[in-house]
């Protein structure tokens, strides 16, 4: 079983969600209106961010990691300089990244978010694609966040997505975190693995955003 940024993220909120989600699936809620809303924003502003990274997208078919993975590396080898959506695999790890664009004798990892800002949660999934891709034997020069451009404004004549978008270098917070990647990488691999779910109290965080387990997490205790 494959661990993602997904899984990082997931895990690094709820090691009990992170747990239900890899095993028990089935005891959680579908997704609500406002996750689908949120996630449908993400792949629109990934779809714009595409058209100023530029480059060769990948094709993936879902669920088929090691095709993807396979296919990115055949673009690598025919000398492509710019990749959207490519996927890498080291061990149980994969991670599809954003954006791949060639410096000297590396490559730029670009993570695109919709938020106007860097979130810590962002860090942590930069360095987690940063200790896959390196790891899978592809070197990586630097690392950069692309979200929105907060000060950008509308003029006539059309939105402009190379003002739109920011970038920012987070290199070396992504290389200050690799020791936490490794050791939050050996814990989920080992709550993975147990037989029954952690024990992890309820709390304000099971409503930000709200779990999908929430309402198997609240179930009234039986007398």
């Amino acid at each position: 079983m494959s661990l993602s940024k997904s899984d990082l993220l997931s895990f690094s909120h709820c090691a009990k969600r992170f747990y239900l989600d890899k095993n028990h699936r089935d005891l959680g809620e579908p997704p609500t209106f406002k996750s689908v809303q949120t996630l449908i924003q993400g792949q629109n502003v990934g779809k714009l961010a595409q058209t100023v990274i530029g480059g060769e997208l990948i094709p993936a078919p879902f669920g088929d990691v090691d095709q993807a993975a396979g296919r990115t590396q055949d673009f690598l080898q025919e000398g492509h300089e710019r990749l959207l959506e490519a996927t890498f695999v080291f061990d149980d790890l994969m991670c599809r990244v954003d954006g791949l664009v060639k410096v000297g004798d590396a490559y730029k990892i670009i993570e695109v978010k919709s938020s106007t800002k860097v979130k810590p949660e962002h860090l942590l999934d930069a360095a987690f694609q940063y200790q896959v891709v390196s790891q899978s034997g592809t070197p990586v020069s630097n690392v950069e966040l692309m979200h929105i451009n907060p000060d950008y404004v509308l003029e006539e004549g059309g939105p402009d997505y190379d003002q739109a978008f920011a970038a920012e270098d987070v290199t070396q917070e992504v290389l200050d975190l690799q020791g936490e990647i490794a050791s939050l990488i050996s814990e989920m691999e080992s709550v993975m693995q147990q037989e029954a779910a952690p024990d992890v109290a309820t709390n304000v965080y099971c409503r930000s955003p709200k779990c999908p387990f929430y309402n198997h997490c609240h179930q009234p205790v039986q007398p």
